[in-house]
């Protein structure tokens, strides 16, 4: 009834409840015992997790419980989204869980973190949305939104380059870094979230 993991298992059995036509009767038992291995699952912080990642692994495991029925699992969803919601870092982004500052934040997790919020439908005037889209612009490299103060490491300025694309997160591009002639960097826009 399970794939060993939370993230693992809602990764699995959600196709199986978004796929046209709904969950097929001869798939209705393997569904539900996947969705209760998940609920069996949350912490007493809120989170749907196993072996850290505790953001990736809330995220999707609030998308199976949501696709199947909302108000059977109203409980367990509402403690999801709070525990994703006390992951934001006070820059608006999420990382991989609590125990990150907000230099460890980064796109991917704060992207998963928003549609799990939007699908379990966390209203759009709710602040996590408007401290999440600061973030977002603080990885874009565009100066008039991007006005976050970060360092490398080793103490150099990151500025950005003002070519309109965006990194993984504010200390950090798969792309690498640009050293300019006045002793900042400047991080290079991905093509891709991460990789």
């Amino acid at each position: 009834g399970n794939f060993g993991d939370p993230g693992f298992t809602a990764i699995a059995v959600t196709p199986f409840l978004v796929r046209p036509g709904g969950v097929r009767p001869e798939d209705r038992e393997f569904v539900d015992a996947n969705i209760e291995f998940l609920i069996a699952n949350r912490k007493k912080d809120g989170g749907i997790y196993g072996r850290g990642v505790a953001n990736y692994a809330t995220c999707v495991s609030i998308m199976a419980p949501v696709n199947d029925d909302p108000e059977k699992h109203r409980e367990a969803i509402a403690d999801a989204v709070k525990f994703v919601k006390s992951l934001q870092a006070a820059s608006g982004g999420i990382g991989y869980s609590d125990k990150v500052g907000p230099e460890e934040s980064d796109i991917s997790n704060t992207q998963f973190a928003i549609e799990a919020l939007k699908k379990a439908g966390v209203e759009k005037e709710d602040p996590t949305y408007s401290h999440a889209l600061k973030f977002l612009q603080s990885l874009q490299n565009r100066s008039e939104s991007n006005t976050g103060e970060y360092k490398l490491e080793d103490g150099r300025k990151i500025v950005p380059m003002d070519d309109g694309g965006a990194y993984y997160k504010p200390t950090e591009s798969k792309a690498g870094i640009q050293e300019n002639p006045d002793g900042t960097v400047s991080l290079r826009s991905c093509g891709s979230t991460t990789y």
